[in-house]
């Protein structure tokens, strides 16, 4: 069963069918939203399956690791969210993802927000000491599908690989990509933090991962490069 319709529902659109899985991605999906309305609206909408069985599968967000948005209401409300879920779902597993990366016109986006300002030629404004985690929504399923059907219970993970960059990279990346080049201002500030991904990493490894993952030297380029070509 499928809860949701966007980029990661679609993402395991594989499990749309099963009686034994719930992919719940039906949540707040900006990470700048304010309205406790929205907030209520995903809570709501996740005790209506309470009564569900199968493993339920929510997607929280790596950005609980960054200690500077530790009070914004959205990382607070996921928060809430796997407390909730731990407390009230024995069955579940919690993913926190990175920036997820796919086809879709969210401009909420931080990937689709420098896309349109990059191709439009406009100024940018970049934070120069931030640093991000960057995933294909593509990969989702091949990283994530058998931790689902055969993984733990009631357990946290972090999804991200070693392949932390600067923002400023990633824009200089997308220029290069486009073959622009547009005028940029770069402000003393923006966080860098790490996410424990070690349980996600050695499973890649001992499950025999593509070395796409496992190494990922050249995965943030090529994960740019498919969505701006």
């Amino acid at each position: 069963m499928i809860v949701g319709n966007g980029l990661i529902a679609n993402a395991f659109k594989k499990y749309k069918k099963s009686k034994d899985v719930i992919i719940f991605a039906s949540g707040v999906s900006n990470s700048k939203e304010v309205d406790p309305s929205e907030f209520e609206r995903e809570k709501n909408k996740l005790k209506s399956y309470l009564k569900k069985k199968g493993k339920l599968v929510y997607f929280s967000t790596c950005s609980l690791s960054d200690e500077t948005l530790y009070n914004s209401p959205y990382v607070l409300h996921k928060r809430d969210m796997e407390n909730y879920i731990l407390e009230n779902f024995p069955n579940s597993i919690i993913f926190r993802l990175p920036i997820i990366i796919g086809d879709n016109d969210n401009p909420n986006t931080l990937f689709n927000y420098f896309k349109n300002r990059i191709s439009k030629n406009l100024d940018l404004t970049i934070d120069a000491n931030a640093t991000r985690f960057i995933l294909d929504a593509d990969d989702l399923y091949e990283m994530l599908s058998d931790l689902i059907d055969n993984g733990p219970s009631s357990k946290i993970i972090s999804i991200a690989l070693d392949n932390k960059m600067l923002v400023s990279k990633l824009v200089e990346m997308m220029e290069d990509i486009l073959e622009t080049n547009v005028k940029k201002e770069f402000k003393k500030s923006g966080s860098s933090y790490n996410i424990d991904n070690r349980f996600f990493i050695d499973y890649l490894s001992m499950s025999g991962a593509s070395s796409k993952f496992t190494n990922p030297i050249n995965y943030n380029y090529e994960l740019l490069k498919k969505y701006l070509d």
